[in-house]
């Protein structure tokens, strides 16, 4: 009976393994996952650019008077109404192109281009361009304004970080 009455706190020194080793994988789990999301893959905000110049190009077009810029095809003062940066376009590889009617028609000869900052929108039409990281990410919709359907294409081709193997 001795025996029994000096072994009744032995127990107490092993109860808290359970709770120190969960908080150990806790902090464990906590490391890793902050580790995995700032080292994690890249995220590409090119078609999210593209849309986002798309979307500042069709609200001048559809807000202010554009049209003498198209006539004269002054991309310049186009630039400038719009609160556009041409520099910084060209510098980070974004372009876009203003046609009247569809860009995409009868390609490669399509007619009808009002304004354009460069770029090659050919690589816009082609399926394999979709997933190549090295293709740019293009947006495109139409507008009508005035009885006439402008069409707008922008590419985003920001070099931006790869993933290393």
């Amino acid at each position: 009976m001795n025996n029994i009455k000096n072994k009744k706190a032995q127990l107490g020194d092993m109860m808290l393994v359970g709770v120190f080793l969960f908080v150990l994988l806790v902090i464990g789990f906590g490391i890793f996952l902050g580790t995995t999301i700032f080292f994690g893959g890249d995220i590409d905000f090119r078609s999210l650019e593209s849309q986002i110049l798309e979307y500042k190009i069709e609200r001048c077009v559809l807000e202010k008077d554009v049209n003498s810029f198209f006539e004269k095809a002054d991309i310049s003062g186009f630039l400038e109404t719009c609160g556009l940066n041409l520099r910084v376009n060209a510098t980070y590889g974004i372009y876009f192109e203003i046609c009247d009617g569809s860009c995409f028609t009868n390609w490669p000869e399509k007619g009808g281009v009002l304004l354009s900052t460069g770029g090659d929108f050919s690589q816009c039409n082609f399926e394999g361009t979709k997933e190549n990281l090295n293709y740019p990410k293009c947006f495109s919709s139409s507008l009508e304004k005035d009885g006439k359907e402008y069409w707008i294409v922008t590419a985003s081709n920001q070099k931006i970080r790869r993933k290393s193997l």
